[in-house]
């Protein structure tokens, strides 16, 4: 298997030297850029998503974040990120969302070598993209896929979490109207500490 040193290497490649907060989104929205085009997904939804999972106060998604069984922290570094893992894993919690797109380790880590493959950034936002763009192919409908992106069962959690995408989408488009409340869904969270949009 792969060694967490190695792990670490990579996941930290995908990251400037010296990386604020603002260029670290910048990064993420790079590769949600070109993840969106290579996937076919419509321009600004996989970006919407990553807003709502891992958007920060810079309003740009954040590889750093993390939401450990309901709880959002975000990491100062990736061996920071990697020492959570491991030490979730050895306690038995491995409900842990990681990076750009929130992928939680739980459902998504067998298909990696290693789950610290996941704080790859690159690998963080392709996998994301290539999991949405499945579940549009399986349910014929972006709606759906959204939605079922954050959970497959739950109305009420489906439902706030899809509301809070539609407003990031209409964000990332600069739209001056069409906002939702979406109010909360028992259970759900993710680890976006990104500005509310606040409705009228």
């Amino acid at each position: 298997p792969i060694s967490i040193a190695l792990a670490i290497g990579l996941a930290a490649a995908a990251i400037p030297a010296g990386a604020t907060a603002q260029t670290m989104g910048e990064a993420c929205q790079s590769l949600i850029s070109t993840a969106e085009q290579r996937y076919n997904i419509p321009t600004g939804l996989l970006m919407a998503i990553a807003l709502t999972e891992s958007g920060d106060k810079t309003g740009g998604p954040n590889p750093h974040a993390m939401n450990i069984a309901g709880m959002t922290y975000i990491a100062p570094n990736i061996e920071n990120m990697a020492g959570v893992i491991q030490r979730g894993y050895n306690t038995g919690q491995t409900s842990i969302d990681v990076g750009c797109m929130q992928v939680n380790l739980k459902y998504h880590a067998h298909n990696f070598r290693s789950p610290y493959e996941l704080l790859n950034s690159r690998v963080n936002v392709d996998y994301g993209a290539r999991y949405l763009a499945s579940l549009a192919n399986d349910t014929k409908s972006w709606r759906d896929a959204v939605m079922t992106y954050h959970n497959a069962k739950n109305p009420a959690r489906r439902a706030w979490y899809g509301c809070n995408v539609w407003n990031n989408y209409l964000r990332v488009h600069r739209a001056g109207q069409g906002y939702m409340a979406c109010g909360k869904a028992n259970g759900s969270s993710t680890a976006s500490t990104i500005a509310p949009i606040r409705v009228a």
